[in-house]
């Protein structure tokens, strides 16, 4: 079996876009190149090849990937014999591993779920196309045709067992379906959907590989991730994080919004930088995740109660990673980003950072006494390792609430002993 760090040589080397124009003429658009596509009958130049993300996308026939995957469909090739052809091509000695009977297993049931996700992909952008409800749902939040087309937005019916139907007619095997997390068993032991009557959004690698479906139900208004499978896991993965990483690095900061529509607005008026949690806490494998890419993070949220104390909390989690986290309030997040436009919330980016202290002491609705707020700040303070990080939040908030720098650090001490 051909080893991962030889598929990441053989992506550093063979430049994408030198790759594909050996076989189709490719035009600079927008920061971009863009060529007619050769897996379709394009005449509308639609294949748009990113050299800083490394990945091809047809919005046509949505063909997509990496360099790899171009070469295997181009070539008609399988995957190994693709990275073999560009081996050879770009002059890098292959060195193959001998995988158990177990790992080979085990990436043949990847490899199956990765087919169900895409065919399930297909399916969920088609009943969106088909489906005037669903549009109409999307025009409340502003998303052009384009961004549509790009995120891949789909939907799902109110029929509970549409996924398996689906499935069945394409001949899946059921357990299958379950170990892909997208059916599960009722009361009655019958497999039904994971979700319905929701937009979906597929979570994509960097390079553009779906491991799982993001779901906005429109009854409840409820934003669900996938269950644990053996290609994604909630606790680790982070919506954009892969794919915006090029960006993230670039921008050397990270704009986290609370949810992937948010994210997808954010986007929409330009801000690539970005991910979203999907879910009311961080873990501390998503921050360490993080931080690989940037120590620069900013998060938004909203202003009511609930939203506040998540926001602390994930702060905290943060913190003890020491990564000194910037925050941005908003009364409605998603009304902001739809009823703005680009250059304004850009603005607000760059304007409206607070320190969480400030958003403590802010918090009149959580803590309503000078007393309250310090023993907060301090619990947040007394979790970070770093001296020289610690010292400057004391020093703020010694500032902040008019008291002297020994009370402040009097009750950081005492959490400290908890």
């Amino acid at each position: 079996m051909i080893t991962n760090s030889i598929k990441d040589i053989i992506k550093e080397r063979a430049k994408i876009e030198d790759v594909i124009s050996q076989f189709i003429e490719l035009h600079p658009r927008s920061g971009n190149l863009v060529g007619l596509c050769p897996f379709h009958n394009d005449k509308d130049p639609s294949l748009y090849v990113s050299p800083s993300k490394k990945i091809f996308k047809c919005f046509s026939c949505n063909t997509a990937g990496d360099v790899i995957t171009f070469v295997m469909k181009y070539e008609n090739l399988t995957y190994p014999d693709a990275i073999r052809w560009l081996a050879k091509k770009y002059g890098i000695k292959i060195e193959e591993k001998q995988y158990t009977q177990q790992q080979i297993e085990q990436d043949k049931l990847k490899a199956a779920i990765k087919n169900i996700n895409n065919n399930l992909q297909q399916h969920f952008q088609q009943t969106l196309i088909q489906t005037a409800e669903y549009q109409k749902y999307l025009q409340q939040y502003n998303y052009n045709d384009y961004t549509i087309k790009k995120f891949g937005l789909g939907a799902v019916t109110q029929q509970n067992n549409s996924i398996v139907i689906l499935s069945q007619s394409k001949g899946y095997d059921i357990n299958l379906l379950q170990k892909a997390g997208v059916v599960i068993p009722n009361e009655k032991q019958e497999m039904v959907n994971s979700f319905v009557n929701a937009i979906t959004y597929p979570i994509l690698t960097k390079a553009n590989q779906i491991i799982g479906f993001i779901s906005h139900n429109l009854d409840t208004q409820t934003i669900t991730l996938p269950q644990t499978n053996v290609l994604y896991n909630p606790n680790e993965h982070i919506s954009g994080l892969d794919y915006n990483q090029t960006d993230i690095r670039k921008e050397k900061r990270c704009f986290i919004a609370p949810n992937v529509m948010q994210q997808i607005l954010l986007q929409q008026a330009g801000v690539n930088n970005v991910i979203s949690l999907n879910q009311q806490l961080v873990t501390v494998a998503q921050v360490k995740y993080i931080k690989e890419k940037t120590d620069n993070v900013v998060l938004l949220h909203n202003t009511n109660e609930t939203d506040i104390n998540n926001v602390i909390e994930n702060v905290k989690i943060f913190l003890s990673q020491d990564i000194p986290v910037k925050l941005i309030a908003l009364n409605d997040i998603t009304k902001y980003l739809i009823t703005n436009n680009a250059n304004d919330v850009l603005t607000t980016l760059k304007t409206k950072q607070n320190t969480f202290i400030d958003t403590i002491i802010n918090a009149d609705i959580l803590y309503n006494t000078i007393n309250k707020k310090l023993y907060k700040i301090a619990e947040l303070i007394s979790v970070i390792k770093k001296d020289i990080m610690a010292k400057y939040y004391t020093d703020e908030c010694a500032k902040k609430l008019l008291i002297t720098h020994s009370v402040v650090e009097n009750y950081i001490q005492q959490q400290r002993k908890h």
